[in-house]
């Protein structure tokens, strides 16, 4: 890694110190640096070494990780297993899964909270909609955790 690739990256974790900061002081908190802070000023590089396979060790407050070995096992896993055969379901699959019913009165809520509905369905170009109404569905169903 080049010398001025070094320092671009820890300008850039500079800036994330002063960002961070700057919001902590902005939230009504004193200027003041925490450790967390310190931290941030080599995160940009510590992220561009591992990506790019150079950092190969790290041993920080006790805890030591090997990620040459750690990318290895990786590289020469097999990831087959790991991808789902089939695709996730369309929108059509997932509307007909759910609990669905059909806007009427506002009388109706207590039953359609009761029968656990998902969904509600709304015909465009009907007038027949109320806001305060509809306001009134979404406020009990979506309390129902349901909706």
């Amino acid at each position: 890694m080049e010398k001025w690739q070094v320092i671009a990256l820890l300008l850039l974790g500079l800036g994330l110190l002063l960002i961070s900061v700057l919001t902590r002081a902005r939230l009504g908190e004193k200027y003041e640096l925490k450790t967390i802070d310190l931290v941030l000023i080599v995160l940009p590089l510590l992220f561009v070494l591992l990506i790019t396979g150079k950092l190969k060790v790290l041993d920080a407050f006790g805890v030591k990780a090997d990620f040459s070995a750690l990318f290895a096992d990786a590289a020469a896993g097999n990831i087959k297993q790991e991808v789902a055969a089939s695709a996730s379901p369309g929108v059509d699959e997932v509307v007909n899964l759910l609990q669905m019913a059909g806007k009427g009165g506002v009388s109706e809520i207590p039953r359609l909270v009761e029968s656990r509905t998902q969904a509600l369905v709304f015909q465009l170009g009907h007038g027949g909609y109320y806001g305060p109404a509809i306001r009134q569905y979404f406020e009990a169903l979506y309390a129902s955790s349901y909706l």
